[in-house]
């Protein structure tokens, strides 16, 4: 139970004399905070603090002068703050002050401003233009590229498909791609009641419930069937043979030398969904992975420039041998 206990303030004879500012300031004394009665202790935490709160106009007007790196920062201020960066218009003012029609003219059809005018997924493909144009980023980027990606920390997610590219005789490309095992909630219809009025609701077409459904889902700009999704990419000297291991969750990473001391060797570990990776991997049924003379290692975000554009088998243009022939 909380109680709040304020002092009596001063009525201004008139309310029309009281300073805009102090509208704006309120001032909490005395915050009680009790718990519920129990044979504890009981906790009370006194706090006197001034805060501002700001329209939503003045967050939405300094949401303009906020870099890429910095859009986070600024979604975590406040309620208000974070409400602005949920919205439609904040993206596309980010792609239009960041994207060259010049410049980036190369971009894949989806990042285009013809396919960008459409709201459904503007958030995901913003992000990508960005990761693939601005610069900061393709320089982090880089950096993290120059050095070997720690592969437990993909320990727990489900292989959503798994594919391999022979590219020379002596070149091997294998992906694994693994996804949070989370359940996505579904779209709620909801937002979308206040564009719908009633003299609407004769020209929709079939069931107004699933017309109203489907406007949400046109609507959506934080839809991205990629989200949570990382791609796993080893390169090897040598040819090994992958068992299919669909819709397991990764239970066990060991990366070691080969046999030769001049290349690693994988091994991966994939068990039920169910299964608890905090058990030991041997204890369980398990899929084994065995990668010999592995010479590159690399985790793709689903952000990322090199993550293949339909999140599955088109990262180049070669033929791929799962055979090794």
């Amino acid at each position: 139970m909380a109680k709040a206990m304020k002092e009596p303030e001063d009525v201004p004879d008139d309310w029309f004399d009281r300073d805009e500012e102090e509208d704006l300031v309120s001032e909490t004394n005395n915050l009680i905070i009790t718990t519920s009665p129990d044979p504890k202790p009981e906790v009370k935490i006194f706090t006197t603090q001034k805060y501002t709160q700001y329209p939503l106009d003045f967050w939405d007007l300094l949401s303009k002068y906020i870099k890429p790196e910095q859009v986070g920062t600024f979604a975590l201020i406040c309620k208000l703050s974070n409400s602005v960066v949920s919205g439609q218009s904040f993206w596309r003012s980010l792609y239009n002050d960041y994207f060259d029609p010049e410049a980036h003219n190369d971009l894949p059809v989806r990042l285009l401003p013809d396919c960008m005018s459409r709201p459904k997924g503007l958030r995901a493909g913003v992000i990508k233009m960005l990761h693939m144009t601005y610069t900061p980023f393709l320089e982090k980027q880089g950096r993290v590229s120059a050095s070997w990606p720690d592969p437990h920390l993909l320990t727990g997610k489900v292989c959503l498909v798994n594919w391999s590219n022979k590219v020379a005789k002596k070149t091997v490309y294998y992906y694994f791609k693994l996804r949070d095992n989370v359940t996505k909630k579904a779209v709620k219809p909801c937002d979308i009641d206040e564009y719908i009025t009633s003299d609407d609701e004769d020209d929709c077409i079939g069931d107004s419930q699933q017309t109203k459904l489907l406007l949400s889902e046109l609507s959506d700009i934080t839809f991205n069937p990629e989200e949570g999704c990382r791609i796993l990419q080893v390169s090897g000297t040598c040819w090994s043979a992958v068992p299919p291991v669909l819709g397991l969750k990764l239970l066990g990473v060991t990366l070691s030398v080969s046999h030769g001391m001049r290349f690693h060797k994988l091994k991966l570990q994939f068990g039920s969904p169910l299964s608890d990776c905090r058990r030991n991997a041997d204890q369980q049924e398990t899929t084994q992975v065995l990668i010999d003379n592995v010479c590159g290692m690399k985790v793709l975000d689903w952000w990322s420039p090199q993550y293949p554009r339909d999140g599955e088998r088109r990262t180049t243009q070669q033929n791929i041998d799962h055979y090794g022939l």
